[in-house]
């Protein structure tokens, strides 16, 4: 959203297209951990910038020559940004063959070992040869890149630390705070494995326990959670069953659903502390500055640190000249933690609402964020130099 944000700054008559290779699913999580709804027309996202008249949002192609040759053609952007640790190979030679410059930013380089490394390595210098321009947040990255035979690396920050939470969705949260009687904790990205976990340990906290709310990954196992639950013996709140603000049964829950995608913001406002289930699983597609930008302490998984921070934990001395600021973030504020289980995190959670430095945690990671910020302007303006002159339709945001 920082990224989109930047663009529509710059340029504001220039259409957007944004791409999705997740399916479904992925779409829905990339809205609700931005803080938009996959359903534009009835999110705050849609009445308020970066979205406008114009733009579009449309599933990723596949790799294949035919594919990825009909979607250039079809949509012949001015200039390409891909977000994460996937280049298709194929999209490149076909932007490229079309005059097409296509950057990297938040790129990752994975580490392996084997058979498997030289034939990555081999797969990574083809994509990297197709990129005008590598993006990266770290002198780390800067040199990760550049041994791996990318061509043109800029080290511009890391726009995740430009995020700005709807000020909307923030009063939203922060009123539905104001009428809760307990703490809040919330568990982002919940699936069926840290579910199981959470509600063990949930069980187990002896009384009066703080308000729980989880957000599942997959929207459409919700009923079916209701069921469970409920048959548990827990009395759940669904937030799709209210229309503004919790009634005073939903305010009296042991559990709260969030049922509604791109809500993420008003959830983090609202909570006292979060913990973020999905980095227990995986490592793509975190946003804890989200979070952080909410005024909410959270908690990741131990084994997600790696996709955030390059250089080790533990080494505050820049490196080639500037630091990793996950590394620092991590070091020099209470904001971000990291656990190595579920049940752990929720204890950790708890524990940083509890706190009664927690409010200066807050401060502190606010005041992080500021001095970290205008990385997404940076690569905005560099995909903008290298955009065809000739071009109408916006950047690619590959997903």
């Amino acid at each position: 959203m920082a990224l989109l944000a930047a663009l529509r700054s710059e340029r504001p008559a220039m259409p957007m297209l944004i791409t999705h290779a997740g399916g479904e699913t992925g779409s829905a999580a990339w809205h609700n951990s931005n803080g938009a709804s996959s359903d534009r027309s009835q999110s705050d996202w849609a009445q308020s910038p970066p979205w406008r008249a114009g733009d579009r949002e449309v599933w990723a192609p596949l790799d294949l020559n035919g594919a990825a040759g009909r979607f250039v053609g079809h949509f012949a952007p001015a200039v390409g940004v891909l977000l994460g640790m996937a280049w298709p190979p194929t999209l490149l030679q076909q932007t490229r063959r079309a005059g097409v410059a296509m950057l990297l930013a938040q790129g990752r380089i994975d580490d392996c070992s084997g058979p498997r490394a030289r034939l990555s390595a081999r797969l990574r210098a083809l994509g990297l040869r197709q990129l005008a321009a590598v993006l990266v947040s770290s002198a780390y990255e800067q040199r990760q890149f550049q041994s791996a035979g990318a061509a043109r690396v800029q080290l511009v920050g890391n726009p995740a630390f430009d995020a700005t939470p709807p000020a909307r969705q923030v009063a939203r949260g922060l009123q539905w705070r104001q009428r809760l009687s307990r703490p809040a904790l919330v568990a982002m990205g919940t699936d069926a494995a840290s579910e199981a976990q959470l509600l063990r340990r949930w069980k187990a906290m002896p009384g009066p326990r703080a308000l729980l709310v989880l957000v599942p990954q997959d929207p459409q196992r919700c009923d079916e959670l209701v069921r469970q639950w409920r048959a548990a013996g827990w009395r759940v709140a669904r937030r799709s069953r209210w229309a503004s603000h919790p009634g005073e049964a939903d305010l009296q829950a042991d559990l709260w659903l969030a049922d509604l995608a791109g809500e993420a913001a008003t959830l983090y406002a609202m909570a006292d502390a979060a913990m973020l289930a999905s980095s227990f699983s995986t490592d793509a597609g975190l946003q804890p500055m989200l979070a952080v930008a909410c005024g909410c302490p959270l908690v990741i998984g131990s084994s997600a640190i790696r996709s955030l921070v390059m250089d080790p934990v533990g080494q505050t001395a820049p490196v080639g000249g500037q630091a990793d600021p996950w590394s620092e973030l991590l070091l020099a504020t209470g904001a971000l933690r990291h656990a190595d289980s579920v049940p752990q995190a929720l204890d950790m959670a708890l524990h940083m609402a509890l706190a009664p430095q927690r409010n200066q945690w807050v401060q502190e990671g606010l005041r992080f964020a500021q001095t970290h910020r205008d990385a997404a302007h940076r690569v905005v303006v560099e995909a903008l130099a290298h955009a065809r002159p000739d071009g109408q339709q916006g950047r690619a945001a590959q997903r």
